[in-house]
Formats: C-alpha cells, structure tokens, sequence
C-alpha cells in the first residue's frame, strides 16, 4: 500500500480480510496450510479446538523453502510467544513476511483448528492521497502509525544519506544531549538516565565472567533512496522487531535480557572455555571455529546460552551507539585504541642478555609506544618467540645510551636480541576499572594510542577484530541465520538464510549498506567512495570465496576501524595476531 501511497492513489480505507484454514481439525502433527500474508500489516490466527499439541506459528521470506518461528501477541492478556498450547486469538506482525503457518508439533490427542486472517497495513478512516513527498516526511518524522502519535519511550536517530555522518535525534532521542568524557573528567549525557541506556549493569556470572547486562530492546530500521532511520524502544510497536538473542527458541518466549562481555574473550587455563575477566590479555591466533567451540564449553553442569558474539547482539549495540552519540563516525566521538604499533621497522637496537625486562629501542621508536600499552616481540612481525601480552610500566628516553629509549615491562625476564621486533597487542582486560568516570569514554587521552570503553564494555571497536558469528558469505553473498545453536561456518543452506541483496565486491571507504526488510538486523556494505570522515566513516574488506565476519578494527587501523567496519575477507579457517572476539551469555 505504499506503493499506492506514492503513486497517488486513493485509499478508502476498507481493508477486506483474506482467511485461510490453516489447520482443519487437525489430529495428527502436520505443517497445514500456508497463510499468504505478503504485503499485509498484521494477520490473526484463531486456534480453536480441544487438543494436547503445540501450535507453532512460522514464517518465511522466500516462498516456504526455510521456516522460522515468528512472535505472536495473544489477544486479551498480551502475552508474547512463537508457540501456544492453548486455544485464542494471536496477533502476528507479518509487514515484511511472505508466508505464515500454525505447524502443530507433539500431538498427543483432540482436534485442531486454526483461521488466518489478514489486514493490510495502511487502513485510513477516509479517502486519501499523498503524494511521494509526503511519504517521505511521514517516514522522517516517525509519523508511521497509523491513527496514533509516536509514542514517547521510541528514540531514534535518521539520516539523509548524504556524504554528513551526522545523524537526527527523533522522537525521545530529540533534543537530548550526550558526550564520552576522557578518564575522570565528568560529562553531560542525557541517555544515562533514559531507558535502555541508563537501565545498562555489570554483572558477573557463577563462573567469574564479567557481563555488561543489556535490557530487552525492539529495533526498527527504516530504508529509503534518501533517508535511513534506526529506532529503539523498550516496548514493541508495529514495524519493531524483537533481536534473536532476546529470544529462547527452544520455550519460545522473549527473554529480559542479553549479558554482553565486559571484557575481549580471553581463554581459561586448562579448560578451554572462553571467558571474560579482568586482567587477561585478548584470546588471539585463532579461528572463528574454535572461538565457537570455547563459547560454547561453557554450557556445562546445567549452564546454558553461552555462545561468541553473533550478528543479533552486535546490531543492537550498534544501534543504540548511533542513536545515542547520533553520528556514524563514532571515532569522532571515541577514537579508540586505533594508531598503536605493528611493523617490522620497530626492531631491539641492543640486546637484553642476561634476560630481563627491558627492550632498548631507538627514541623515534620509543616516542609512539605509551605506558600501559601491551606489547610482544619476536624473531618476525606478528611473531612471539619472545613473548605475547605484556604491559609497558616504564619508558625512558636516552637510555642505556644517548638516541636510544629502554622500554619496561612486566611479566617474566626474557633474553632479547639486536633486531628482535617489538609491536602493541590487544590492551589487557580490565583497563577502565576506577579510570573511567563517564558512562563511556577513554583512559588518559582521545588520541587513538588508549582503548575505550561503551557503557561499561572495553573496546567496542578498536584493540582487536571481533568475530561475528551468524553469518557467512559466498561470493559476497552473505547468509545469516537465527538460532545460535545452529550457527556453523561455511553454511549456505537452511537454517542459514540468503539476505535479499549482494555486498561490495570492491574495498573502501563505505557509502552505502545493504537493507533486507526481512532481515533489518545484517546491514553489511553495498558501496564504497568515501573517506575517513564522511558516510559511513569505516572501511570495508571484502574478498572472493567464502568468507567470515569480522567487525570493529584492530589497534592499529586507524580511522579504518569502527562500529561499521566490516572486513569480510577471512576464510573461517584463518587466525591473526589482531583477531579475537568477545563472549555472550543469552538469559536461558
């Protein structure tokens, strides 16, 4: 119907329903019939009968090939869920879904009947015509309910995608203020007493895990040729969607919550269970495939819902940065750990024999490492037949002799020797602990040589590349899928869906992102052109074949780096010195 919006054609407001039997006393499991619902707003199913079975409401995108199970609101006590066991009317927001079904599943006894129904999603009380214009202002300013005002607890944040990064405040984001401050320093950020971001706490788990605790949240995007909205509410209104790692698919209800890891994944000694604490150096030097494997060890002795970051939770940080700080060049608000050191020009000039814990280095060297920074050295670049993760204590210029600096460190003495290749790693967890004062901001200077730190999570981007599991591409086509129990690499079949468009086959600086209405969540790029500080502001890395997802940069990126770099470049088989990941802990 906006379609006819645009065109300028008439609608009279009477919306005649389509019904379907979707179950015809059904006494046995079965799939029944499809409800067709594309281009419809909502559809309510009536499930009558007397039965012990479940009825399982799912949709799919792309004509009934894969099924996933889709939320439905029971009328009456409004409660929310993609199975039921019981009879009732259920609600079902079906804008950007082609097919619905009531699968009934662990029939034991009685009949089952279910009746679709469906209302498009435009239903004006009178005649109207609007043109293309017009639509266009209803979108930017929210005003898409229809015979309702925007409700006070949606915040957003729009875009006219043009070369600007900066972002709109709407709704209950407008007018408000917010700022990331540097160490102690305070700052004014009107989003800690708001909901969603002021409802943001650390928790820790039985395991010792640190988590940062993120409410429940419903996302919605808005896509058009010169407008792009991000929205967020505490509440779910028409067009929101619930992100899956709110969502228990195996009880088939919501969940409160999401714990996001305070601190970059590092591994436990001798179990293989990745974990997030304090006073760790980043997990490194390994696969997406193994990252999985350690996430999930976690799930043992009646422990469940550990997985590694994946592309749902990913997308509602991301979301809740733009609308917040209302810009896409979030280095503008926070560099992050992003200029630190990695090449073979920074090589020992005298040797440390016998061992001990010092580097002597020219003083051009020495002048762009800073105290606190981690640090390896090897025989190569990336290498650490010298050592992995150690943290600067001391640097001294002019020392042991003139033009030469002696870096300190901590941790075990070691012999060093002449050309011997000092490089910054990934900054120890734990860096924000009692030096941060604001709800977001970074340790001692803005300057991209010192991390950062999101509403309580360490370097959101910057430090090392994080693996996103959940997806995975195929000749720039990228599939995602729903379910993290059913996340596996180099999959491009069912449960694993195709997105409705195909990435960048080029790198660059990124113009555009993807938008699949079926799939809101996976925005990876479309277009490259731009710089460091315009569009998008972050760099993109594609390559043929079949790829992994990386988001974030790493420690020495740059301006590359950011919440919406996407290297998409690495096989599921390859590990680097800058790539690790970070842990999650769904509330199951």
């Amino acid at each position: 119907r906006l379609k006819d919006i645009k065109d300028g054609v008439p609608l009279t407001g009477s919306t005649v329903p389509s019904a379907v039997t979707m179950q015809n006393a059904a006494a046995a499991n079965g799939n029944g019939t499809n409800l067709n619902v594309s281009g419809m707003g909502t559809a309510v199913l009536t499930v009558s009968g007397t039965f012990n079975a479940t009825v399982n409401f799912e949709a799919s995108n792309d004509g009934g090939t894969s099924w996933y199970p889709h939320l439905a609101t029971k009328l009456g006590d409004g409660a929310i869920a993609a199975t039921t066991p019981t009879t009732g009317q259920y609600r079902l927001n079906v804008a950007g879904v082609d097919l619905v079904r009531a699968r009934i599943s662990g029939y034991v006894s009685g009949n089952v009947t279910v009746v679709g129904k469906t209302s498009a999603i435009v239903a004006p009380s009178k005649a109207i015509t609007l043109t293309g214009a017009k639509v266009d202002e209803i979108l930017k300013n929210q005003q898409f309910l229809i015979k309702q005002s925007v409700p006070r607890d949606i915040f957003g944040a729009t875009w006219d995608k043009g070369s600007i990064p900066t972002l709109t405040r709407t709704g209950s984001a407008a007018g408000k203020v917010a700022n990331a401050g540097v160490g102690i320093a305070s700052v004014t950020n009107d989003f800690d007493s708001l909901p969603i971001w002021g409802e943001f706490e650390e928790v820790v788990d039985e395991l010792g895990n640190v988590f940062i605790r993120i409410p429940k949240v419903y996302l919605r995007k808005l896509n058009d040729t010169s407008f792009r909205g991000f929205y967020a509410s505490r509440h779910q209104h028409p067009g929101f969607y619930l992100p899956w790692c709110f969502y228990d698919f195996t009880s088939g209800r919501e969940l409160p919550h999401i714990d996001y890891s305070k601190y970059k994944a590092s591994l436990e000694s001798g179990t293989n269970k990745l974990e997030s604490k304090p006073d760790k150096y980043p997990l490194v030097n390994d696969t997406i495939v193994n990252f999985r494997t350690f996430a999930r060890n976690n799930n043992t002795g009646g422990l469940l819902g550990y997985q590694q970051l994946d592309i749902h939770t990913y997308d509602v940080l991301r979301t809740l940065m733009l609308i917040e700080f209302a810009t896409l060049n979030m280095q503008t608000v926070m560099q992050g750990y992003t200029t630190g050191r990695h090449t073979a020009d920074d090589k020992a000039v005298a040797a440390t024999d016998p061992a001990g814990n010092v580097i002597v280095v020219s003083n051009a060297t020495g002048a762009l490492y800073r105290v606190g920074q981690a640090i390896s050295c090897g025989t190569s670049l990336s290498g650490i037949q010298r050592f992995y993760g150690r943290t600067i204590t001391n640097i001294q210029a002019d020392t042991p002799a003139a033009g030469q600096t002696t870096i300190t460190f901590d941790g075990a003495a070691v012999v060093l020797a002449v050309n011997d290749i000092l490089y910054n790693t990934g900054w120890r967890n734990g860096f924000s602990r009692g030096t941060i004062a604001a709800s977001s901001g970074c340790i001692v200077a803005n300057d991209g040589k010192y991390p950062w730190s999101y509403r309580g999570i360490e370097s959101p981007f910057g430090d090392v590349w994080q693996f996103v599991d959940g997806v995975n591409i195929n000749e720039m086509q990228a599939w995602v899928a729903a379910n993290a129990a059913d996340y596996a690499s180099n999959v491009f079949a069912s449960p694993y869906r195709q997105l409705g468009y195909v990435n960048h086959t080029a790198d660059g600086w990124t113009t555009a992102m993807g938008f699949d209405p079926a799939n809101p969540f996976a925005e990876f790029p479309t277009a490259v052109g731009g710089s460091g500080n315009t569009f998008y502001s972050d760099y993109y890395y594609p390559a043929a074949g079949q790829r992994v997802a990386l988001v974030g940069g790493g420690w020495f990126d740059g301006a590359s780096a950011g919440a919406s770099s996407w290297p998409l470049s690495l096989a599921s088989s390859t590990a680097y010195v800058n790539v690790g990941g970070r842990l999650l802990k769904k509330a199951l």
